[in-house]
């Protein structure tokens, strides 16, 4: 039997969690006593608990993102073997993207494109850096945000980046760099 420092009732050394640091090895409040100062507590600091519970996921997901983009700048050859392999390993799922990819096209509309316009389009540097080789088709405002296929929603650019703006707005692909 123990006396509880809180609500001074002696009760079974059952009846308190245990703590090293203490001369018997248990806590000085009983646990019922422990759990109404801690749900106490919890009540008069809860936005600050939570806060800073958010700001810790933040950071922990903004150091995960960070690493993640260093190891895709610094391997990009494993970074692309590892993507031809899953692809190659999920046919199913990669079918279902292209899929969704075209029906995106349709809904969005999909209008006619003229020849003379495509080799125009090939010819002219990239809209992002400059460059005059690998020019792709961009869509400035991307078919995943609702943009259309048509003359007036494409643009120059090359392969890297088309790759690096993917489903961007121009404005925010050009501030993220």
């Amino acid at each position: 039997m123990k006396e509880c420092s809180k609500c001074g009732k002696r009760k079974p050394i059952s009846e308190y969690y245990k703590r090293s640091e203490n001369v018997d090895g248990l806590h000085k409040a009983c646990k019922s006593c422990w759990t109404l100062k801690n749900k106490k507590w919890y009540a008069n600091n809860k936005a600050k608990k939570l806060e800073s519970e958010s700001i810790k996921r933040q950071s922990n997901r903004q150091k995960a993102n960070d690493y993640a983009k260093n190891y895709r700048r610094v391997n990009p050859e494993k970074i692309k073997e590892l993507n031809i392999k899953w692809r190659k390993n999920n046919p199913e799922k990669v079918r279902e993207l292209e899929h969704r990819r075209r029906a995106r096209l349709l809904a969005n509309g999909k209008f006619f494109i003229t020849e003379k316009f495509l080799i125009k389009l090939y010819q002219s540097p990239c809209v992002g850096c400059g460059e005059t080789k690998n020019i792709t088709q961009d869509h400035v405002i991307p078919i995943a945000r609702g943009g259309t296929h048509s003359e007036g929603n494409l643009q120059p650019m090359c392969k890297k980046c088309n790759s690096s703006k993917k489903d961007k707005f121009m404005s925010v692909w050009k501030y993220s760099r």
